[in-house]
């Protein structure tokens, strides 16, 4: 292309940018320098004080600054860049300062900064609402502002559950343009109150028996999870527990969605009547509380018995180790989740589900040692006496600590800018990374 059609493709394309209603044009970008490095806070302090840090900085500052950056200047869109310097700087920051000239927010890492942008503003926006957070049934607001991902992380689930790429130019794009997918976040409460937010993936016990004992060996990087989850996996621990789950109507019932998997949809397009899962068109006026609608339909179950993992998933929670993710057919704005059940069993039974997990999570419901049911709460309570110790809890990555916990889902209480998936789209995208 030569330099004349090279100027009118971009004119072209700047009249039509100009003409897009909900295309943001002033934004506030955190990039965490360190995001996809898997460097330890001990190292990466060393290194801070030496003139070695550009020689561990992870890959967040050259996706943005080669890849974003000139996007967005392209596209006439004003950008605040803060690069983040200590853990939960990105949520003070939305915490503490005015927001008001801005159409939105943008993490440049990975699930951890992202973390951080979905606590400050949800936290905020229920702050400024007066709601309490320690009442379990708090109902969430809805921020006006929406955040944009930009992956740079070690597994980056958020984009992958709502662009299907893995891709900083993809997510960048559907920032630009206005792309706008609406998504589920589920409260956390333990027996004391608020603790958490859930975006991505809450787990008891396997899970989190290796974020807990990885960070004890953070000088091996990332290498210190597969230790980890190497020596969970000969330990074979299980735990003892009683679970309370509410189900949603039968029509949004995990194991129907499972077998109408391939005309299933991600994201907000599903055409459904159900109130639980809104479509575009049907959507809740921005900056309101988000009801949880209860339907007659739903009912509680109980489950009990010994577990090596609980597992609840907001989003597939797909990346580069998983195809399909844990949870293929979890919705992500229809306000429900789906949790995940492996009982006790032989090493080799569990085997079989960490391998269908990587190589397909549709199929983990063949398994005789799993369950899966979809939610819209469960109180999860181990057995705690001198017999049975209790396991690690994990909340996207995070550890907490209860003696049990309660989840609840919202229902599409945070705006991203990004399209929303399809199945078939995610087929197709495994297809051409196999080749």
């Amino acid at each position: 292309m030569d330099s004349e059609a090279a100027y009118q493709f971009s004119l072209i394309l700047t009249e039509y940018l100009s003409k897009l209603k909900h295309r943001p044009r002033h934004l506030v970008a955190f990039v965490n320098p360190h995001s996809g490095k898997g460097v330890s806070k001990y190292r990466r302090l060393f290194f801070t004080c030496s003139s070695l840090n550009n020689l561990i900085l992870g890959k967040g500052s050259s996706v943005y600054e080669k890849k974003v950056l000139p996007l967005f200047e392209e596209a006439n869109i004003n950008v605040k860049t803060i690069y983040t310097t200590c853990a939960n700087h990105a949520r003070d920051y939305i915490s503490e300062q005015s927001l008001d000239d801005y159409d939105g927010l943008v993490s440049v890492g990975g699930d951890g900064m992202f973390s951080e942008l979905c606590h400050g503003l949800l936290l905020k926006t229920a702050k400024q609402a007066k709601l309490d957070m320690n009442d379990p049934n708090v109902n969430l607001m809805r921020p006006n502002l929406r955040i944009g991902v930009i992956p740079a992380g070690s597994t980056d689930a958020i984009v992958f559950g709502t662009t299907g790429y893995n891709d900083p130019i993809t997510s960048a794009l559907q920032i630009i343009v206005g792309e706008s997918v609406l998504i589920d976040i589920a409260t956390v409460h333990n027996e004391h109150g608020f603790v958490r937010l859930m975006a991505t993936m809450f787990s008891y016990g396997f899970f989190g028996n290796i974020i807990q004992q990885s960070d004890n060996w953070r000088l091996f990087g990332p290498l210190r999870y597969d230790l980890a989850g190497f020596c969970q996996f000969l330990l074979n621990s299980s735990y003892h527990t009683e679970l309370i789950i509410t189900q949603p109507p039968e029509k949004c019932n995990s194991k129907i969605l499972i077998n109408n998997i391939d005309r299933y949809l991600f994201g907000n397009s599903v055409k459904r009547q159900d109130p639980l899962c809104k479509q575009d068109g049907e959507k809740s006026p921005d900056n309101q509380t988000i009801n949880d609608v209860q339907s007659p339909l739903s009912r509680q179950i109980k489950r009990e018995g010994q577990y090596r993992t609980i597992n609840c998933l907001n989003m597939p929670c797909r990346c580069e180790k998983s195809k399909y993710g844990m949870s293929p057919s979890v919705h992500i704005g229809d306000g429900s989740f789906d949790v995940v059940l492996v009982k006790s069993s032989w090493r080799l039974d569990f085997f079989r589900f960490l391998h269908h997990v990587a190589k397909d999570g549709r199929t983990i419901d063949d398994l005789s040692n799993v369950e899966r049911y979809r939610a819209t709460e469960v109180i999860i309570r181990p057995t705690i006496n001198r017999r049975n110790r209790l396991g690690n809890w994990a909340c996207d990555g995070e550890l907490i600590t209860a003696n049990e916990v309660r989840i609840r889902a919202h229902s599409q209480v945070l705006n991203l800018f990004a399209s929303g998936i399809r199945l078939d789209q995610i087929k197709k995208i495994n297809e051409e990374v196999s080749k």
